[in-house]
Formats: structure tokens, sequence, C-alpha cells
């Protein structure tokens, strides 16, 4: 058996090289990630990093910022649905890109449940918005869209004042 990569928590790593949409390749192999990200100490600056990947459809690079974030001591028990859920976006774009359609809809339904359900705007991310994308490009894929068809959407930033909206029946306050 090889000895794997563990991080300081001792969990399993994949410190080796990757092609472009994250999948390992051959110990040796050139590393074909543009640059390797590295999660900064302030989440809101992880969710900035996340977002601009994000936007660069750099979803593999996107989902390990957005996956610090959902992970970190800093977000609140009510939250880490809400950032384990864009995560997931992030896979599922992922699986677009390798080409695992089946793996994709699969993540992204499950996603965009947890989003929907919430219907909320945490640190500036409208949760709704990455949802209605989510579901777009599912649609694409259950019709049976290839992937250089789809058209990815781009990260949903609220704004400065964004607050969580109101569920069916609850009052703004």
């Amino acid at each position: 058996m090889s000895k794997r990569d563990r991080d300081a928590e001792g969990r399993p790593t994949y410190a080796g090289a990757r092609d472009q949409y994250g999948r390992p390749r051959p110990r040796g192999s050139a590393d074909a990630l543009r640059q390797r990200v590295h999660p900064p100490n302030e989440v809101e600056e992880a969710i900035r990093l996340g977002a601009d990947l994000f936007d660069q459809h750099r979803f593999f690079e996107a989902h390990e910022l957005f996956e610090h974030v959902w992970k970190s001591d800093e977000i609140a028990g009510g939250e880490t649905r809400f950032w384990k859920a864009v995560t997931q976006v992030c896979v599922g774009f992922c699986h677009v890109q390798r080409g695992n359609s089946d793996g994709a809809r699969s993540v992204l339904a499950r996603a965009a449940r947890v989003l929907e359900s919430d219907r909320r705007v945490l640190r500036n991310v409208d949760g709704t918005a990455l949802a209605v994308g989510a579901r777009a490009v599912y649609s694409l894929l259950a019709a049976h869209a290839e992937a250089d068809e789809v058209q990815f959407p781009r990260f949903p930033r609220g704004g400065q004042a964004a607050r969580k909206r109101p569920k069916a029946g609850e009052r703004q306050r």
C-alpha cells in the first residue's frame, strides 16, 4: 500500500500534479492548474477569491476555497449547509467540464435543493441566484447538452447591504 499525503489534521490530500479540471495526473507529470490556490486565513478573502475563480470557470480551484469556508471555524452552524451547497455547485460544474454529466446532475440537484430551501444571501453571496444557475445547467445536461454547449453563470454576488431573504410567510425585519 502506498503512503498517502495528509494534511495537519491527518486527512488525505493529493499534493501531486493535476490537470486543468483538478484530476490527479501521474507522479512526475507537469501540473496543469494555472496556479495552486492556498486558502487565505480570512473567510471573506476566501469567498472573494473563490468567486473570482468561479467567474474564470476554474471550478476545481473555486471548490477548494469554498470548502475551506464551509469547514472554517468562523462559519456558524446555520451557515454550514449553505457553504457546503455553494461548494457542491462548484463540484457539479467541475464534473461538467470533465464530461461527467450524471455526476454533475446529481450534485447540482442536491446543491440547488439546499440553496432553494435556504433562500438567503450570506456574506454577499446570493444562494437563490446560484440555485437558479445550477438548475439551468442541470436542465441543459438533462437535455443531453455537451459540456462545451453549457453556459456557466457568473458567481452571484449580493449587494453590500444584502440580508437574509424572508421565506414564504416570514416578515422581513
